[in-house]
């Protein structure tokens, strides 16, 4: 409501305004507009990706596009007022009149490229009560009658206005007219804030990522797993499976690598690297040289780190996510089926154009092209791996059944951790509105989800979360380390035994159980909160103990077996602690 009254006013404001100026200035205003809007596009990447992404990732391409437009509208808006010194005389009804339409005109245009901006802001999928997209049952982006949407469609006509003088008089003499090169501008803004987690990033920075490899090969291909086909979308007409496997189509597979570097925003400031299927946008032409967007059917992890083979996850609903907590790089590839009369040329990875014709290209036969592909794909489904402790938690050993804590020094280096107990509590009591991009149960429980909160006041009882989710079957165990035990310790692990070193429990069973979440409670300053429970924290450098200060202290979260009884905590093979009769009870 708020966004539909901003732009609603600033229409009849301006409108107002050139009308009381008059027809001819107000004619002299939307020339500087058009002109303006027109340079601000042209300079949008160069600006946005070579200044300020650089400087600010989050906010470059909004800023990109707006900054030089206002700068263009100032600086003509005075040469002409300076260099057009006399007013064309016309009656007063004709200026008024005259003036005022050509004043809604430059209203709409300007508008326009500032809804534009903003929707490439990092927030939520919703813009100020404006919600225009939604996912549907089928996993489709379409628009959503119910979310909410601008009275008048500003966006929608700068988008088509500038794009059509793109492509027409305002032609650019590098043949990369922005109808072609950012076709359905509107529709692909949104489409990169189609994600769940507002946290998670809708710009990539400079060397945070770049396509590692690029394959094409016509349907059907050789050798394709039939559990990758028979898994693929079900919707479309004919679907996407049965696409695949006639002659009609080529299968596009691109590689990208993701580098986790300082300030990258790659990992949204965390440990977590979240990439929606709307962030990978696939531009292709057909035949006359008309532009489509595409989104991926399918992408790919590598499931083995050893062997480095792959696994893959189809895109049967657009709310599914490319997930991994990594310190260093990490590499998805992504698939899109084209008919065979469409050319790829651009992959736009959030909001960053990439031309796949700089990608060197893999110029082999057939069968070798086909082996390339299915390497890319892998064998089989994804599955998230769990951090609930594996074996027979019946066998429980020689376990007293009392959940009493104590420890005792063990190991040939002792971790000393400060605090070892049977609870999911939260060291500090939060309120769910603190923390809207969390996700919590039924019983208010943190499920999962990473945010910064700050403890409030009083909080009512419906608001009141106090610890995170216990699932079936499991307790959670906390450990409890203090700043310098923290910096001391794991940093010593990682100049030991590099990145990959681990925290973690060992049972009775023999399972070396991960932690799932984390809190750091900031002495003078808000509580992070990660807690991810399908993807367990494997590296100690996914941890935040080299940002603890002075009294901060860092809880780590485990999920145990019911029956399991905790032997030791350990940090690799270079630090352990034993632990006495701590037991998680059956029932």
């Amino acid at each position: 409501m708020m966004l539909n009254l901003a732009i609603l006013v600033y229409i009849i404001l301006l409108a107002y305004w050139l009308g009381l100026e008059g027809l001819f200035s107000s004619m002299m205003h939307l020339g500087v507009v058009i002109v303006a809007g027109a340079l601000a596009f042209a300079f949008w990447e160069p600006i946005s990706i070579g200044m300020l992404s650089g400087m600010m990732p989050r906010f470059a391409s909004a800023v990109g596009l707006v900054m030089p437009f206002v700068l263009f509208l100032f600086l003509f808006r005075l040469a002409a007022d300076k260099f057009v010194r006399s007013n064309l005389e016309f009656g007063n009804m004709t200026n008024l009149i005259g003036g005022g339409a050509l004043g809604i005109f430059s209203a709409l245009l300007s508008a326009g490229i500032f809804m534009i901006a903003i929707s490439r802001l990092p927030a939520s999928e919703e813009i100020m009560g404006i919600k225009p997209y939604k996912i549907t049952e089928a996993g489709e982006p379409i628009l959503d009658p119910e979310g909410g949407k601008l009275w008048i469609g500003v966006d929608s006509m700068a988008a088509g206005f500038f794009s059509s003088l793109s492509g027409g008089s305002f032609y650019p003499a590098n043949d990369m007219p922005m109808s072609k090169v950012r076709p359905n501008l509107v529709l692909a803004g949104h489409y990169n804030r189609l994600r769940r987690d507002p946290n998670s990033s809708t710009v990539a920075s400079p060397e945070a990522v770049k396509i590692s490899a690029y394959h094409v090969h016509n349907t059907p291909v050789e050798g394709l797993p039939q559990v990758f086909v028979d898994n693929l979308p079900k919707y479309g007409k004919p679907s996407i499976s049965d696409q695949i496997a006639d002659d009609q189509h080529k299968l596009v597979v691109i590689d990208t690598e993701w580098n986790n570097a300082a300030d990258s925003m790659v990992y949204d400031g965390g440990v977590a690297l979240r990439v929606y299927p709307t962030q990978m946008l696939l531009i292709a032409y057909d035949g006359s040289g008309r532009p489509t967007i595409h989104t991926p059917i399918a992408f790919s992890r590598i499931g083995n780190h050893t062997t480095k083979e792959r696994e893959f996850t189809p895109v049967s609903d657009f709310k599914v996510v490319a997930k991994e907590l990594g310190s260093a790089n990490y590499w998805f590839a992504w698939m899109y089926l084209l008919p065979k009369d469409k050319t790829e040329r651009y992959l736009y990875i959030r909001d960053r154009r990439f031309e796949l014709e700089n990608v060197e290209a893999k110029n082999k036969p057939e069968q070798q092209k086909a082996e390339l592909v299915t390497a890319l794909i892998g064998p089989r489904i994804f599955t998230p791996k769990t951090a609930v402790a594996t074996g027979d938690p019946d066998n429980p050993g020689n376990g007293t059944g009392t959940p009493t804590v104590s420890t005792k020094q063990g190991g040939r280096s002792n971790v000393k951790a400060e605090d070892i107990q049977l609870t999911a509590a939260l060291p500090k009591n939060m309120s769910k509105n603190n923390a809207p991009s969390l996700s919590f149960t039924d019983k208010n429980e943190v499920r999962s989800g990473e945010a910064d909160v700050t403890p409030s006041g009083p909080i009512s009882r419906a608001l009141l979360v106090t610890s995170i989710e216990t699932p079936a079957g499991n307790g959670v165990v906390r450990v409890k380390l203090q700043t310098d035990l923290a910096q001391s310790l794991l940093g010593q692990s990682v100049a030991a035994a590099g990145a990959l070193n681990m925290l973690f429990l060992r049972d009775n069973i023999g399972s070396e159980i991960p932690p799932i979440a984390y809190v750091w409670a900031q002495a003078s300053g808000p509580m992070h909160i990660y807690v991810e429970p399908s993807r367990p924290i494997n590296a100690v450098t996914l941890l935040p103990y080299r940002k603890m200060g002075a009294g901060d202290e860092l809880y780590v979260y485990f999920y145990v077996k019911k029956g399991a009884r905790v032997l030791s905590i350990n940090v690799g093979s270079l630090h352990k602690q034993d632990v006495d009769n701590l037991e998680v009870p059956k029932d």
